[in-house]
């Protein structure tokens, strides 16, 4: 069972809420590398997509690391190559939704990147609670 007691709810739903707010500020930061990159720069959408993933990724860890999970794990590479594995999956796995919102369905990169997001946040967060910060 994911959740196996009201602490724990609790905490989790604490961790979630950083959680989000640590992906919000990432988007933001991403959304605006996207925006640059395809505006200023005349790039393909994946290009900025991927670049903004990227880039946000040792920023979400290094937060998340210290105010979500409040990670004490002496093997920060360890935990950082886990958290980076994980972001590889989250990668493909958003780009493939972003690939089909975009090229299937024509919906504008900055909506389907916030669809992305959205859908995303609940994936990663079990993710990241349960395979790089190992909460129990």
């Amino acid at each position: 069972m994911f959740f196996q007691s009201l602490e724990h709810l609790l905490r989790a739903s604490r961790s979630i809420l950083r959680f989000a707010t640590v992906g919000g500020v990432c988007l933001l930061i991403g959304t605006l590398i996207q925006w640059y990159m395809l505006t200023v720069h005349n790039l393909h959408y994946l290009i900025g997509y991927s670049t903004a993933i990227i880039v946000t990724s040792i920023f979400n860890w290094a937060m998340n690391r210290k105010w979500t999970f409040h990670s004490k794990d002496p093997r920060r590479f360890k935990e950082m190559i886990r958290h980076q594995a994980v972001n590889l999956f989250s990668l493909a796995l958003s780009t493939i939704f972003f690939i089909i919102l975009v090229s299937g369905f024509e919906i504008h990169y900055l909506i389907a990147n916030f669809a992305v997001a959205i859908f995303m946040l609940g994936v990663n967060f079990f993710l990241q609670y349960r395979l790089v910060y190992r909460v129990r």
